[in-house]
């Protein structure tokens, strides 16, 4: 990102803890220690097992991003 959009701040990242697992939770980690975001992990999938968010979830999820809120909650909605 900082080669092609230097001017651009990415204060958080938002990903679903059930979809990043193992080693790409640890890429996710160390991507956002690099860019300076805070990693905010939430639940916001369907929870059918489809690539789908559900809408209530990621706008929790959104909401927690805006008031701060960080680390891992794994409370359904």
């Amino acid at each position: 990102v900082g080669d092609h959009a230097p001017d651009l701040s990415i204060h958080a990242v938002l990903a679903d803890p059930d979809w990043v697992v193992g080693d790409e939770l640890a890429d996710l980690r160390a991507a956002c220690d690099d860019a300076g975001a805070t990693l905010v992990l939430r639940p916001v999938a369907v929870g059918d097992g489809s690539p789908r968010h559900d809408p209530r979830r990621l706008a929790t999820a959104y909401a927690d991003v805006v008031e701060g809120l960080t680390g891992t909650t794994a409370t359904p909605v």
